[in-house]
C-alpha cells in the first residue's frame, strides 16, 4: 500500500529490527514506527543502523546503561545483584536479562507480601498476594509500578515513550509516563 504514515510493528524479540532493516532496503520511511514494548533490545537496532532510526515503543523497565538512570538506586541494586551473581556487564544491559531480573523481582515480592499478610507460605496465601499488589520493582520506570486487586488485573501500570536514536546507538527518553490504570 502507498501513503502509509503510521506503522505499527507487533514483533517480538528478535525480529524487531529486522523488520527496520527490510524496510530500509526498499527505502520505505512512514512517519511514525510504533513497537511493543518488549522490542527494546538495543543490538538488533544496532545492526539495523539508520532504517531503525526513531522508532518508538512504550517501555516500562530501566536501562541500565542508559546515562539519564546513572546513580539510579534501583539499577545500582539490579547491578549490584547481577555482578554477584557473575553476570558479565554485557549481559547486564541486555533488555531480556532486565526483564527476567523483574520478573523474579516481583515473585519474590508476591512471596513477602504472602508471608507478611497470613503468616505463612502456602498456595492460598501465594494466590491472594498475587491477586493484591501495588509495586514499584527497583527496575521499573520510576512511576510506573505492578498493580492489581481481586477484580483488576492491570499488571504494568503505564508506559513511558522513547525513541531509538541510530547516532547514539540506545533508546531516549521521548515523552511523560502513559498510566493505563484505570
Amino acid at each position: 500500500a502507498e501513503g502509509i504514515e503510521v506503522v505499527y510493528h507487533g514483533g517480538v524479540t528478535g525480529t524487531c529490527a529486522a523488520f527496520d532493516s527490510a524496510r530500509g532496503r526498499i527505502g520505505y520511511q512512514p512517519e511514525l514506527v510504533l513497537k511493543p514494548s518488549n522490542c527494546v533490545n538495543a543490538v538488533e537496532y544496532i545492526a539495523a543502523g539508520e532504517a531503525a532510526d526513531g522508532v518508538e515503543l512504550g517501555a516500562f523497565g530501566k536501562d541500565p546503561n542508559a546515562p539519564e538512570n546513572e546513580g539510579d538506586e534501583g539499577v545500582a541494586l539490579y547491578k549490584e545483584q547481577m555482578d554477584a551473581a557473575g553476570v558479565p556487564d554485557e549481559i547486564q544491559g541486555n533488555a531480556v536479562a532486565v526483564s527476567g531480573w523483574t520478573q523474579a523481582d516481583l515473585v519474590i515480592n508476591t512471596l513477602k507480601q504472602a508471608q507478611e499478610e497470613s503468616g505463612e507460605l502456602t498456595r492460598l496465601s501465594v494466590m491472594e498476594a498475587a491477586r493484591d499488589q501495588d509495586y514499584a520493582s527497583p527496575m521499573l520506570i520510576n512511576g510506573i509500578k505492578w498493580y492489581s486487586t481481586p477484580d483488576l488485573l492491570v499488571g504494568i501500570d503505564g508506559f513511558k515513550p522513547i525513541k531509538w536514536v541510530a547516532d547514539e546507538k540506545r533508546f531516549v527518553p521521548a515523552g511523560d509516563i502513559i498510566n493505563i490504570r484505570p
